[in-house]
């Protein structure tokens, strides 16, 4: 074990989030709120296995990269030493806590906490700037699309969001902060994130409001009603909204996703979208500095000679609505299964029982992306989602035959496959999509709104 292979506590976290979603669904449920739709929560946690999956191949190349930096800024650069390198490097090879002598325990814990405090620190700023910088903010945005606010939304994220945030956590190494702890505490940091997507919990003690990121705050932050914009950066501590002046209180029920709404369930679409957008208007562009200068104004900027900068618009309950294509029942059963094989597939590159950098994950990985992108089609109700689930599910067919072929040994488990596969076919064929491209049904209508 390297200094730097410490457990992935996200990834040991992720069978909890999901019990706290079954939980959300079954107390709101009882509560008689809409807080969930079928199709929106495949989405939210389709861009979650979109950026884990992509996360290991960043992991394995560019993280390690910013590892080094970090690690050569500590060790040569750093303004403090705590002096915890052969603490950590033990505990590291199996020393026990209970090993090391009382002072240096607590020194443990003093710079873990001060680790924490600058994690979290640097998070506002980036996660501040993302809201900001128009090509930062394309990185952010897939984490704000959702229109509904659960705990689904906490687990959709841009899958290179990355490549901004790294910067922001640099100067952490000059504090002398071991790469383990930042490592750890940027970990505990996102988890703690997860719980304050929901709409559930109201508002908690007064205390507890003032000092930490609570589910009032963030859905504050969440917000697309004018006085809630770009509000609320905090990761796990309110105090630096409070400190930097960007703190709002949550009043009026807010109205979610972006401004612009992304009125799409592709998850592949939803993950570029912004940046797609954001060149086809550099290039439009009358002047060369405004083609430039574009990524790095706020978001809605638009170049001299293509208009000005739209104000927020206010929101009438009254009119507004949610993206919300109808399509029949069956077919929302039939996305949520589809998904339910697809998570099963990505699980086994997330835990690694298929290496993710062999031939076989790099296949693996292709379909879960793609059936993911299908899915979503799928769900809108149009016959290019048809047509695809079509071109998917026969490419599992040939996968199986194929299969069967290479390893005899599985030769009892292609007939299932194949028999799986038709019955799926057998299922979507029911419903064909019209020319006006909504679907046809032989089940028995929509799902009524609180189940969608």
């Amino acid at each position: 074990m390297t200094e730097y292979e410490v457990p992935n506590y996200i990834a040991l976290a992720i069978p909890f989030f999901f019990v706290l979603i079954f939980l959300e669904i079954l107390i709101t449920r009882l509560m008689k709120r809409d807080y969930y739709r079928i199709a929106d929560s495949i989405n939210d946690l389709s861009m979650g296995s979109i950026q884990q999956i992509t996360g290991l191949f960043v992991r394995t190349t560019i993280f390690a990269s910013y590892l080094l930096l970090y690690d050569y800024l500590y060790n040569n650069f750093r303004l403090v030493d705590w002096g915890l390198d052969g603490m950590i490097e033990s505990m590291l090879s199996g020393a026990p806590l209970s090993g090391f002598s009382t002072a240096m325990v607590w020194k443990l814990i003093a710079a873990s906490t001060v680790g924490f405090l600058l994690v979290d620190l640097a998070y506002y700023w980036f996660h501040r700037t993302s809201h900001e910088v128009a090509v930062v903010w394309g990185s952010h945005e897939a984490h704000h699309q959702s229109e509904e606010y659960n705990l689904t939304v906490a687990l959709r994220q841009g899958f290179l969001q990355f490549l901004f945030s790294w910067p922001f956590n640099l100067p952490i190494a000059l504090v002398g902060i071991h790469p383990v702890i930042f490592i750890i505490a940027g970990q505990f940091n996102t988890i703690y994130q997860f719980w304050i997507h929901t709409r559930a919990i109201k508002k908690l003690p007064r205390f507890i409001e003032w000092f930490l990121n609570t589910p009032s705050h963030h859905r504050v932050h969440h917000a697309i009603d004018p006085k809630y914009i770009d509000r609320n950066h905090a990761g796990t501590l309110i105090i630096w909204d409070k400190m930097f002046g960007t703190f709002q209180a949550e009043e009026e029920e807010p109205h979610y996703g972006t401004v612009k709404p992304l009125a799409s369930w592709n998850p592949i679409w939803a993950q570029v979208q912004y940046w797609v957008n954001l060149s086809r208007t550099a290039y439009r562009a009358p002047y060369w500095v405004d083609k430039f200068k574009i990524w790095f104004m706020r978001p809605g900027w638009k170049p001299r000679g293509m208009g000005e900068m739209a104000p927020i618009p206010e929101i009438d309950p009254a009119t507004y609505k949610k993206y919300d294509p109808q399509i029949p029942a069956g077919l929302s059963y039939y996305g949520l299964l589809q998904f339910v094989f697809v998570i099963l597939g990505s699980l086994l590159l997330l835990n690694k029982v298929i290496e993710p950098l062999s031939p076989v994950g790099g296949v693996i990985g292709a379909w879960v992306f793609f059936s993911l992108m299908t899915l979503g089609l799928v769900l809108e109700g149009g016959r290019a989602g048809y047509r695809l689930e079509w071109f998917r599910q026969g490419l599992m067919i040939a996968g199986a035959v194929a299969v069967i072929m290479l390893q005899p040994e599985f030769l009892m488990y292609g007939p299932v496959a194949g028999l799986v596969c038709v019955a799926c076919l057998v299922w979507l064929s029911r419903y064909r999509p019209r020319p006006d491209g909504l679907s046809n049904s032989s089940g028995r209508g929509h799902l009524p709104a609180a189940a969608k």
